[in-house]
Order: C-alpha cells, then structure tokens, then sequence
C-alpha cells in the first residue's frame, strides 16, 4: 500500500554497530539514543522511532506495543479494527515462538546491514517497488524462513549473491505462515473473518485496500479519473481537502454511531438499579433523553456549531460509558473465575 510519507519522515531509527536498539538487552534503547544524539542524530529525550516496539513500563507507567508502520485508514471499523485484529495476532504468534524456543534472537540478528535488509520491503511497498533483495547467505534466519515459504523467488542476474523476491508473493507467504502457525489464536481470536478480509486485500486489483478506497474518493472529489490527470501540488492539495472535510466527518460519523452502540448494548440493568449512575446521568442530561441529546449534539458537531456546554456532557457521557462497560467486564470476570474448570478425564 503506497504511502511515500514514509519515505520523507523519520519512521524509524537505524541502530549503530555499537549500540544496537533490538539486541533484547534492558537499556538498549536509551544507549543508542546517547550514541544518535552525538552524532547529532537524534535527542535522547525522545522515543525512540521505530516501526514496532513495546511501551517501556518504567517510562511511561503501562505495558504495550506502539505501531508506526500505520497511516491512514479510510474507515475505523473495517480498516483499524481489522488491522489491530491481526497485529494482536502478530504479537500473539510471536510469543509463541518465543516460548516455543522455535525463534531465538539468533534468528533475528541485530547488525545495522541485517536491520535495513528485514526493512527494505516495508518501504519498497511504500514507493511502489514490486522486488527487493536478500542476500542468498543472510544471517537471519527468520528471514530465511519466510523467503523459503515465498513463491517464486530466484538468483538475482543484476546482483549476484542475492536472491529477488517478488514483494506480493512474500505477503502471501506471511498470510500462509500466520494462517498455518497461528491456526489456533485465529480459532481462539475467532477472527477467521478477519483473515479472509486479508487475503482478499493482498490482491493487488483489490478495491478493498484502504490506499484504493481513499485515492478514489479524493480523485472523484477532485473531478478526476486518475492521479496522473493532476501534478503533485494539486493531486495533495485535493488529498487534504478530502481528508480535512468529507473523511473527518466520515471518522466523527462512525464515532457517533460507535457510541450509540455502546449505550444501546448497556446493560440497563445495572443502570437502572444503581443510584449514581441514575444520578450521573440526570446530571448530564438535565431533563433531555439519551437519543434526543446524542442527536442534537452530533448535528451541532458536524456543522462545527457544539458549544463547550455540550461537549462536556458529550465528555461525561464517554465516562459514564467506560464506567460501566468496565463494571460490566469485572463481573463477567468473577463469574468466570468461579465457574468450575472442566478438564479431560473428569467431566
């Protein structure tokens, strides 16, 4: 999916021999930081960028992961959720092999050279490279792995001692690897969907990809049938004009009706039955019903016409919402913690 803002911002950091950031060792990140910011790279107070890396816990007070390899998405519904179905099947596999011992750091070598070389195919596909190279003899094994398993591939005649690889058939032999190794975290994620929405956008005529869908919709707001019917100042120009007006209201539209979802599948129940979320919610409402508040406040907001008045009861409706929503998981828990474990042999 071609984004060249990938190629022209710094999206991720090259390590240096001497400090590499991925050698898995406590503290690797803020030493090449020291290194970059003396070779007046980068300043060591910042994070440090890369394509995909875990949150540190001692820096910022919780544990994650933080994507870079992102963009735009044309709909937060089938283009996020999709994605983050899929990256949580990534990091799951990926703790798989870990603990399986199937891939060690010795598949994953650290040296700058093996860093662009596992790189190259992210910003290839961002410029629209079809190929990219590795080296017949390269280290990591892990690459190897997944170049075994890609179709296609053969002995470079313009560089020898390497091997060219068609970029679309490497992303159908990821596609196969995560359906065959991760076969039972797609049972157990139940996103078989998911994957078939995947496959399906792996195809290059594919009008499901999200860069198809967004360049179509700002070449027919432009009043154009292709890119090339504009230079580049104006191709751009209609491409912020698309985002800033009809796509953000498209993102705020599927906010709303996110929301609304939220609070039709609320378990009234617990409202109902709960003096302060009673209580909470008379106070924001003063008087107005649920849906008659939600749609006055999602017109006046469309039209860039909400007032502060509403957008702070739009606030405290989002937490009585999360509120509730986590009361709701913390019971679901504890009725799961007590209920009886059913094991082979002694049901």
């Amino acid at each position: 999916m071609h984004d060249f803002r990938l190629i022209d911002y710094l999206v991720c950091l090259m390590s240096t021999e001497q400090s590499p950031a991925l050698n898995g060792i406590t503290g690797n990140t803020a030493k090449l930081k020291n290194d970059l910011e003396k070779l007046g790279i980068f300043h060591k107070d910042m994070s440090l960028y890369l394509l995909f890396k875990p949150r540190e816990y001692s820096i910022m007070g919780f544990s994650g992961f933080e994507g870079r390899y992102y963009s735009l998405f044309e709909s937060f519904e089938k283009d996020m959720g999709n994605a983050v179905s899929i990256q949580n099947l990534v990091i799951a596999l990926a703790f798989h092999y870990i603990i399986e011992g199937k891939v060690t750091h010795n598949h994953i070598p650290d040296s700058p050279f093996i860093e662009s070389e596992r790189r190259q195919m992210i910003f290839d596909g961002a410029i629209g490279i079809p190929t990219f190279y590795v080296r017949a003899d390269t280290k990591k094994l892990f690459l190897k792995y997944i170049v075994s398993k890609t179709k296609k591939v053969r002995n470079s005649r313009r560089y020898p001692g390497y091997l060219r690889v068609k970029l679309d058939e490497y992303l159908n032999a990821l596609f196969n690897i995560l359906r065959e190794d991760g076969c039972h975290f797609i049972d157990m994620f139940n996103i078989e969907g998911v994957m078939e929405d995947l496959k399906q956008r792996l195809d290059s005529s594919s009008n499901l990809r999200a860069s198809t869908r967004l360049t179509n919709e700002i070449l027919h707001s432009a009043g154009v049938k292709s890119p090339f019917d504009l230079n580049g100042e104006r191709f751009n120009m209609a491409s912020e004009r698309f985002y800033y007006n009809q796509l953000r209201k498209k993102h705020i539209m599927e906010a709303f009706n996110f929301l609304e979802e939220d609070f039709r599948n609320l378990d009234i129940s617990i409202i109902a039955n709960n003096e302060p979320f009673t209580s909470a919610l008379n106070f924001v409402l003063q008087g107005m019903t649920l849906s008659r508040f939600l749609r006055l406040f999602k017109n006046d907001f469309l039209k860039g016409e909400a007032d502060i008045k509403g957008i702070i009861q739009m606030v405290f409706l989002m937490l009585i919402v999360e509120y509730i929503e986590d009361k709701i998981q913390k019971r679901m828990r504890v009725i799961y913690d007590s209920a009886p474990v059913y094991r082979a042999g002694n049901a």
